[in-house]
């Protein structure tokens, strides 16, 4: 994981445990969707620090060796605090995420979530879903659940990207 933030701790290192699954890292918002999920939770700031570490590998000189300990059964490195999703992230995101080379289209939105018949609407033109390229014919759009569980967007033999004029960031919407 890449964290922008790293080396300053503005996004203090934490440890959460959710639903007896350890997660340790950077309370820069990536842990709010899976603690929002969490049955039950307890929470640690990680007080513990190396005699030197770098100012950019958190992840080797923090996270790492804070897992390590949990692993072994040690003392909890840090003090219990009160968790709080103070990031505000949304559990799916309707909007283009990831452009792949082949020109596809990887959504924030969970398949999960979105009927198989909903219809996928982009610069006016209505596009449905499929669950594999050979269901349908050279140049027809569709939408599918990629292996992600996420909703990809696909046109067969070419590139949705550019059919659609599609960049991370656009918005979407479904009907």
């Amino acid at each position: 994981m890449v964290d922008p933030g790293v080396g300053n701790f503005e996004d203090p290192p934490i440890i959460l445990k959710l639903d007896n699954r350890w997660f340790v890292g950077p309370d820069n918002g990536l842990f709010d969707i899976v603690a929002r999920a969490a049955r039950k939770m307890t929470s640690w700031e990680i007080t513990w620090r190396p005699n030197t570490f770098s100012k950019s590998f958190h992840g080797r000189d923090i996270y790492a060796p804070v897992c390590a300990m949990l692993a072994k059964g040690e003392k909890i490195p840090g003090n219990k605090s009160q968790w709080q999703d103070r990031h505000n992230w949304p559990d799916d995101l309707y909007e283009v995420i990831y452009v792949d080379h082949f020109g596809n289209c990887i959504t924030g939105v969970g398949a999960g979530i979105i009927k198989k018949d909903a219809v996928l609407v982009i610069n006016g033109k209505q596009i449905g879903s499929a669950s594999t390229l050979s269901d349908l014919s050279q140049g027809v759009a569709f939408w599918y659940e990629n292996s992600n569980g996420l909703i990809e967007i696909a046109l067969n033999q070419g590139k949705a990207s550019t059919e659609f004029g599609l960049e991370v960031g656009r918005k979407l919407n479904f009907i």
